[in-house]
């Protein structure tokens, strides 16, 4: 399950074919393709989920894991 959030995506199209590339700024291991935004953005939330679950995964067998997160202090 994706961790809830914002994530940036940078799409961009590769001039060696008429496909759209799409990686998130924020976990760039998270690299897909589509021909369409519609497409990259549904494919990028798969990669994006199996990245996020593979750091998970690895967190809990020791390696290490940076969680940022907002909180209001009193």
């Amino acid at each position: 399950m994706m961790e809830k959030g914002v994530y940036h995506f940078n799409i961009e199209k590769d001039p060696d074919s008429d496909w759209l590339v799409v990686q998130c700024v924020e976990y760039p291991a998270a690299i897909s393709q589509g021909k369409t935004i519609d497409e990259c953005l549904k494919n990028i939330k798969e990669a994006l989920e199996l990245v996020i679950e593979h750091k998970t995964k690895s967190a809990m067998k020791g390696s290490k894991m940076v969680v940022e997160m907002s909180a209001a202090i009193a």
